[in-house]
């Protein structure tokens, strides 16, 4: 019988050792907790602040798949409490330092080039200490690749 109980006493030891293991490397691992996972895609909306043609500088009507759009996030409220701060407050001072967010985004054909106010959901990768990498653009349900 003490055999026994000190096989179910080793199991349950090696069970709460496993999940401390686990907690603390996802609490203290990547910054980013479990609900945060940083290679998932998240989402934010924004506005369109420029666009224009990437070679020319001309307005993005005269490009034909290739434009630059510049844009700024309205809000980071897809994320936790706990990361929203973190990120809403690097984006304010990084828009301080630099301006809005830039990528040349690729158009698809019979589609028109977004225009300066309009509306684009940003999906974005999280970075460590509250940076971003936007990855796709959604204009009125079409995607904008980023390249």
């Amino acid at each position: 019988m003490t055999t026994l109980l000190r096989i179910v006493f080793a199991l349950a030891l090696v069970v709460a050792l496993a999940w401390a293991v686990h907690w603390a490397s996802v609490r203290f691992g990547s910054g980013l907790s479990a609900g945060q996972p940083r290679d998932a895609i998240q989402q934010a909306p924004g506005t369109v602040v420029g666009v224009t043609n990437p070679s020319s500088g001309n307005p993005a009507a005269d490009s034909a798949s290739r434009v630059r759009v510049c844009f700024t996030i309205d809000s980071f409220d897809g994320l936790s409490e706990e990361f929203r701060s973190l990120y809403q407050t690097h984006e304010n001072t990084r828009a301080a330092a630099d301006g809005p967010l830039c990528e040349i985004a690729l158009v698809p054909t019979g589609t028109p080039a977004p225009e300066t106010g309009d509306h684009v959901e940003i999906y974005f990768m999280l970075q460590d200490g509250g940076g971003i990498a936007p990855v796709k653009l959604r204009r009125k349900g079409v995607d904008l690749r980023i390249e």
